[in-house]
């Protein structure tokens, strides 16, 4: 079967397997529920922002990229000497991917498909060995509102919560 190349999504996808890697190694294992609590935190901010403008519109457009551009631009100010021993700069890295991975999604249509799935995956994974009951709530917020801006159905959103809550289990 013939598979479209995809070289920034299989870095990206590489990138992030690494990241988690790196926060759940035992030189930063005590910093993975903070790091997973700030990317929660922005992409909750990001999901929030994206559902007042119809998908597609211009505005939807513009919030995608000044996104993108803020998600960069805070992980490059959270380079330290620390590299990727650096909490925030792990926290930067794992949102951004998660913003490049939906402005893919939703707009450009830049990634595979397969390389979006996992890296979302992979970080939802993350996210749910560190979150607690507040933050997963946060997150099935985040779920509904991406349902509502995809235009998904009640059932469609209702099998998502069923999904995480077995994953979070």
């Amino acid at each position: 079967m013939f598979e479209i190349s995809d070289p920034v999504g299989d870095y990206l996808n590489k990138d992030t397997k690494r990241l988690i890697k790196r926060i759940e190694s035992p030189l930063m294992d005590r910093d993975a529920p903070g790091i997973a609590e700030d990317v929660l935190t922005l992409f909750y901010k990001f999901s929030k922002a994206l559902c007042e403008y119809p998908r597609g519109s211009e505005e939807f457009v513009n919030v995608l990229e000044q996104y993108a551009h803020k998600a960069g631009r805070l992980r490059r100010e959270n380079i330290t000497e620390l590299g990727d021993q650096n909490p925030s700069w792990l926290s930067a890295s794992l949102y951004e991917a998660l913003v490049v991975i939906e402005v893919s999604y939703l707009h450009t249509k830049k990634l595979r498909a397969k390389n979006i799935n996992e890296i979302r995956a992979n970080i939802k994974n993350f996210l749910f060995r560190y979150i607690d009951d507040e933050g997963f709530k946060r997150f099935q917020e985040i779920d509904e509102l991406r349902a509502k801006a995809n235009g998904d159905s009640e059932q469609e959103t209702e099998e998502k919560k069923i999904g995480n809550l077995i994953i979070k289990i």
